[in-house]
């Protein structure tokens, strides 16, 4: 596969870390610092932070992960695992898109070349590149939850947290059904049973992992794209469908709000946003209408 880029940031545990600085060592690289490092080799650098993050930039990049990151990286899935991530929990306009997605040690080979990491360290345009190379890889699921439907499930579970269960559960069983796999991970619930409750049959045979930060890991990473990937395009969509800019987030939003119940009504804005944020109450002058 051609690069596009010249640099790559994964994740490395500090055990694995410590095997690379030896390994590094080992091949003549010129390696300083301890528990973070950098290294310098021809047409390579590599620097190692105390957060875990690993950043490999150079003309000879392909070389450096063919040598050394995907026996360390990769090698974790052995035995396969199905991430799972979520984008649009914390965006005012827009859809609650969720991803699950498959992964053995020969899919996070690819994975790792195509410069898959936690899609909050992405552009949009990267993401875009990104995403296909995701979906020709790897078994996925992808479900998106629009405005529309998101204030239904909300008025009726009243906990984000339950339908964020619910859609991961899907997802991972939707994957479970296209491929076998005893391990999966998501990010860790303000409840880790939410999401073990929700599973079916199918994904109750599923050893799961719920972790925090778990987008260190190349499959959740992987979801984390999709994810993103599908609730940009949701977006957009709203935008050509009222001819107007909705903003990512939630901080600078309330204008586009007004802007938006002026052109087509209060109750309207249920189709765009998610009701149940203060922002609601904001647009329309401290009112909450019922849905």
């Amino acid at each position: 596969m051609a690069r596009k880029t010249n640099s790559i940031t994964t994740y490395l545990s500090p055990a694995e870390a410590a095997l690379l600085r030896e390994q590094l060592l080992e091949h003549g690289y010129r390696v300083s610092g301890e528990g973070g490092f950098s290294a310098v080799g021809q047409d390579v650098t590599a620097q190692y932070y105390s957060t875990g993050s690993l950043l490999v930039q150079g003309k000879a990049i392909e070389d450096f992960l063919d040598q050394f990151l995907k026996e360390i990286v990769c090698g974790r899935y052995a035995e396969p695992v199905v991430g799972t991530d979520e984008a649009g929990k914390g965006d005012y306009f827009g859809p609650l898109v969720v991803a699950a997605v498959w992964a053995d040690r020969w899919a996070a080979e690819t994975l790792l070349e195509a410069g898959v990491q936690d899609s909050k360290r992405l552009s949009d345009d990267a993401i875009r590149r990104i995403a296909p190379e995701i979906i020709a890889a790897c078994p996925h699921s992808v479900i998106s939850i629009g405005p529309e439907r998101y204030n239904d499930l909300h008025s009726r579970m009243h906990n984000v947290n339950l339908i964020l269960a619910w859609a991961h559960a899907r997802a991972l069983e939707n994957v479970l059904e296209k491929r076998e796999s005893s391990r999966a991970i998501t990010d860790k619930f303000a409840n880790s049973s939410v999401v073990e409750k929700a599973l079916m049959e199918k994904g109750r045979k599923v050893h799961l992992t719920q972790i925090t930060k778990a987008e260190r890991e190349l499959p959740v990473a992987a979801a984390s794209i999709l994810a993103r990937s599908e609730f940009v395009k949701g977006l957009e969509a709203l935008e050509k469908t009222y001819g107007m800019h909705f903003p990512k987030g939630a901080t600078i939003v309330e204008d586009a709000g007004r802007t938006f119940v002026k052109e087509f009504g209060e109750e309207s804005l249920q189709k765009v946003a998610k009701w149940h944020f203060k922002t609601t109450k904001k647009i329309l002058g401290g009112r909450q209408l019922e849905l």
